[in-house]
């Protein structure tokens, strides 16, 4: 799956709310039971499991295309020399 920048976006705000719902949820927890406050500590531990994938993925995507595997897929695919510059551009996102 392609991670582009809306995405990242969207990703990021969907994270962010999650994160800032559990901390009021806490934070009203907390008022009625003052060690319910200690929870607020994984507040950025769940924003951290909600951008994980994402932000993994764009690191990857940041990389160059290793030329090894260039050379696979000029050597053994017929398909990948008949489709041209844009099917390998496309193959390599």
């Amino acid at each position: 799956m392609l991670v582009t920048a809306e995405g990242n976006g969207r990703n990021r705000w969907h994270s962010a709310v999650l994160a800032g719902g559990g901390a009021m949820a806490v934070a009203a927890a907390g008022w009625f039971y003052f060690p319910a406050l200690l929870l607020l500590a994984f507040v950025p531990v769940v924003y951290w499991m909600g951008r994980r994938r994402c932000v993994r993925r764009m690191s990857v995507m940041a990389r160059p295309f290793p030329a090894s595997w260039e050379v696979v897929l000029q050597r053994g695919d017929f398909a990948v020399r008949l489709s041209g510059q844009h099917g390998r551009s496309r193959r390599r996102r």
